[in-house]
Order: C-alpha cells, then structure tokens, then sequence
C-alpha cells in the first residue's frame, strides 16, 4: 500500500445531519459503506451501533379539558395529557379569567395563573 491509498482508507467522511426524527425518541444508527461496480452492489458490514435520545422540545396541547363540577367558589378539572408529550410533563399550568375569555393571551390583573405539579400523567 501507499500512504496516499492509507490515508484514503482511514479517512473521515463528513458529518451528515439526520432530520425530521421526533422529540425525546430513541434511536440507534449505523453506518455501511456501499461501492457500485457494473450492475453490482457491494456493502460492507454494518459499522457499530450507536444509541442516542433527542432532546425534549414543548408538548403538544392538553387533550378533552372537562369541567366537572363548580361550587360558589371552586371548579373540579378533567383533562387528557398531550398527545405528544415531547419529553416528561413536569407540570401544568391552569389559567383562569373573569367571563368570556379567547386564548391565547398572557395573564391581565383580573386572571389568575395556579402552577400544578404532576408527578406522572394525570387521567
């Protein structure tokens, strides 16, 4: 062998960038080297494996909210998780106005924000 055909063997190819994959997902990549001779083609075998988890991104909206009861001075709440959870709910945040209401819209003076922590999906 020459160092030039050394140097080629032992060469790093350029990074190359997966896309579209989901938030908080496992996935496990490989690698094969494929060379196309005549009608031919001929792959090595698969390189190792590498396993990696994406990182968490916003989830997507609480499912079928419910109000299931209401006193002069309090509501009972239902909801579904998100559908797409996009990593591990830490906490929902309930939002609360005065009459008739369109959302989104940050918090006035005359609503009220409660932070609720979940520990796990709440049903």
């Amino acid at each position: 062998f020459t160092a030039d055909t050394k140097r080629k063997r032992t060469s790093v190819a350029p990074p190359y960038t997966l896309s579209g994959l989901q938030p908080f997902t496992s996935y496990t990549v490989w690698v094969q080297a494929v060379n196309n001779e005549s009608s031919s083609t001929l792959e090595s075998e698969p390189s190792n494996l590498e396993t990696f988890k994406t990182l968490t991104d916003a989830p997507s909206q609480p499912q079928k909210v419910q109000v299931l009861n209401t006193t002069s001075t309090s509501v009972r709440l239902r909801w579904l998780s998100p559908l797409h959870p996009n990593g591990i709910i830490a906490k929902y945040n309930i939002m609360l106005a005065e009459g008739r209401s369109q959302h989104p819209k940050p918090p006035s003076s005359k609503s009220l924000a409660v932070s609720m922590t979940v520990n796990g999906n709440i049903r």
